[in-house]
């Protein structure tokens, strides 16, 4: 079985705004510090791996927030989807798999505009990596993999790779923090 999870990493260098934007819409969230120039929310709601969830919270976060914000969710470590949004709504969306659920469409990777996501990701992206990254259908057997190479090339917290709200509560930390140094908002 491989792993599942969602999260959310807002493109800021202060997590306080973030904290206070979750508790206005009554989120219930693990938040990390800022790490480089970005800050990784882990929603207990979005677990249920609902895109649309996901997708609201990524809306409304970029709206309150007012800056650039990606939504990750990882099924079965078999299909990657990458939600980013400003300006209070979603302006692009990735499925590494869009045939996986139903068997329906493509098994290669649709969507995702590379430009657009390093723009908004900003100072250090490299879209040209990004691009190879999102069309590659043989390179990354894990979603997961692919994951991590996307947080990498748009330069934003590798934290994000491998956690979701489930697993912090069972005890698993992510990668470059400790449990204590995250903060809990309900």
């Amino acid at each position: 079985m491989g792993s599942f999870y969602t999260n959310v990493t807002v493109v800021t260098q202060d997590h306080g705004p973030v904290l206070d934007a979750l508790r206005e819409l009554g989120r219930t969230a693990y938040v990390t510090p800022v790490d480089g120039r970005s800050v990784v929310v882990y929603d207990q709601a979005c677990e249920e791996q609902d895109p649309e969830e996901l997708g609201g919270l990524c809306a409304s976060l970029s709206d309150r927030l007012g800056a650039a914000v990606f939504g990750v969710l990882n099924h079965d470590d078999g299909v990657l989807l990458l939600l980013a949004a400003n300006g209070g709504e979603v302006i692009d969306e990735y499925d590494s798999c869009p045939a996986y659920f139903d068997g329906v469409g493509s098994e290669l990777p649709e969507g995702g505009d590379a430009m657009e996501l390093a723009k908004l990701a900003g100072e250090g992206a490299d879209s040209a990596q990004l691009d190879r990254v999102l069309r590659d259908s043989e390179e990354y057997v894990f979603a997961s993999e692919r994951h991590q190479a996307i947080v990498e090339a748009l330069g934003l917290s590798t934290a994000a790779v491998h956690t979701g709200y489930m697993y912090i509560e069972q005890g698993e930390s992510p990668e470059r923090f400790e449990l204590s140094e995250l903060t809990h908002v309900e």
